[in-house]
């Protein structure tokens, strides 16, 4: 269910940037573990091969469990690591693709604690390695964002005297792979800016603290405004919404901020869709945002692995879903992280795996950055979900049976208006009565419940 929270002032918690130090805290610790450990030693996980999902398993070392996948609909084509890729300290982050448009050939600029890397994928989908661009000062840094522009990519870190810089994707094109070459990030970049140029026009900084945001130009049935310069803010506490068409002074125009029942820290979403932007993903969480001044939540996803769900990108419909621990999935999954398969739940709740993936070229591959690793090319083998175009499949199976039965409907129906809209606050003796009736642990009941609602029979007049 939404919160309002247009004209209410976040928590103390939030606007002293304690929840942010919290999850600061918590990372940095998970990291520095994993380190002296010897988890970030990408030396010890060595190049894989094609692998076939087979009965939900891609072995690509038989008989090694941390070389065996969990998967669904999804084929292994490649890994390499870090150190593969020409880093010493691996640490993988944010990653980018791009396209050369005569020629087709694909390429991927890879965050690492120690600078970025550049691969090719061939057509058979391997990875070749052609060289990396360090980063300007020696001591690295975990995060680095990057993204395209069109021949170039925008690298941007928190690290020392790195500043924002632009890196011409063409330097790639003639490269011989027996001999990759190491990039001056500085003679090398196509541009590069600490402070000026370029220069702010303005900071729309009345909400605080952004996590992530999506700017586009709306596109949408709220005719007010439509043709305007829209940013979907993800801060921590609120999804706030801003109109950003003034670009000069410190001017901040909220169109509206919208929380939701069992919120902990808005992270990262996407428009649905760009051309005619009515719903809007988070990992969880679906808006109806054809109101652009009232939100509505509509719906909610509910994995069956424990994980903490991280970047997500859409394309065309289907959601590509970075969760950490659990790879990346939606009506296919590639599970990057079997070192946690056997933990409760299925995952550990923590900061390990899989940073983003690249699901954007036109030959299918799927591109795979993760922290401890290294690189994954994947593809689907289908996009099919359960109930896809049209009706949803409904299985006869107990608890269907259960919640269908005609003493019980009435109520199954009242309990099923509340769970689609407020699934977090549903009490868990409720959902143990609905495990029960199905035979099932409580673990993992929630999929089952929402199908089971999606089937219930319809009140007739």
């Amino acid at each position: 269910m939404e919160i309002d929270m247009t004209n209410v002032a976040s928590s103390e918690e939030y606007l002293s940037g304690k929840v942010h130090a919290r999850s600061m805290a918590a990372k940095m610790a998970q990291w520095d573990s994993e380190i002296a450990a010897g988890l970030m030693n990408s030396t010890r996980y060595p190049e894989l091969g094609y692998t076939k999902c087979v009965n939900g398993v891609a072995a690509a070392i038989p008989g090694d469990a941390n070389n065996t996948f969990a998967c669904n609909n999804i084929d292994l084509y490649h890994f390499l690591s870090h150190a593969q890729l020409g880093s010493t300290q691996g640490q993988g982050s944010s990653s980018w693709g791009w396209t050369h448009k005569r020629s087709g050939r694909e390429f991927v600029a890879i965050g690492q604690f120690d600078g970025t890397a550049f691969v090719e994928i061939t057509r058979r989908g391997k990875m070749v390695y052609l060289g990396r661009l360090p980063q300007y000062d020696a001591i690295g840094s975990r995060w680095r964002e990057i993204r395209t522009l069109g021949d170039y990519i925008v690298i941007g870190s928190e690290a020392i005297k790195h500043g924002v810089g632009y890196f011409d994707m063409r330097k790639l094109l003639n490269i011989d792979p027996k001999n990759p070459k190491i990039f001056d990030p500085q003679a090398d970049l196509a541009g590069w800016f600490g402070e000026l140029p370029p220069y702010t026009t303005g900071c729309a900084a009345a909400d605080g603290y952004v996590h992530d945001a999506e700017c586009l130009v709306y596109r949408g049935p709220d005719k007010r405004y439509y043709g305007r310069d829209i940013c979907y803010g993800y801060n921590e506490d609120t999804m706030t919404i801003y109109d950003v068409t003034r670009k000069t002074g410190n001017f901040t125009s909220i169109i509206s901020r919208t929380s939701y029942v069992g919120a902990r820290y808005i992270h990262q979403g996407a428009v649905l869709d760009r051309n005619w932007q009515e719903f809007l993903v988070q990992p969880r969480t679906i808006f109806d945002i054809r109101n652009l001044e009232q939100l509505k939540v509509t719906g909610f996803y509910q994995g069956q692995t424990r994980s903490i769900d991280h970047n997500q990108y859409i394309i065309y419909g289907y959601n590509y879903q970075s969760n950490y621990g659990a790879g990346i999935c939606e009506a296919g999954f590639f599970d990057i992280y079997p070192e946690d398969d056997q933990a409760e739940g299925g995952g550990l709740v923590a900061f390990l795996g899989t940073w983003s993936s690249y699901a954007h070229f036109r030959s299918g591959y799927i591109y795979i950055n993760t922290i401890e690793r290294g690189s994954f090319i994947v593809k689907m083998t289908s996009k099919r979900c359960p109930g896809q175009g049209g009706a949803p499949q409904c299985k006869n199976d107990a608890l269907l049976r259960f919640m269908s039965a005609e003493r019980r409907l009435e109520r199954s129906r009242e309990f099923c208006a509340r769970f689609t809209g407020e699934a977090d606050r549903v009490q868990e003796e409720t959902l143990g009565e609905y495990a029960q009736a199905a035979g099932t642990p409580t673990r993992g009941i929630k999929p089952r419940i929402s199908s089971a609602c999606a089937c219930l029979p319809t009140p007739t007049a």
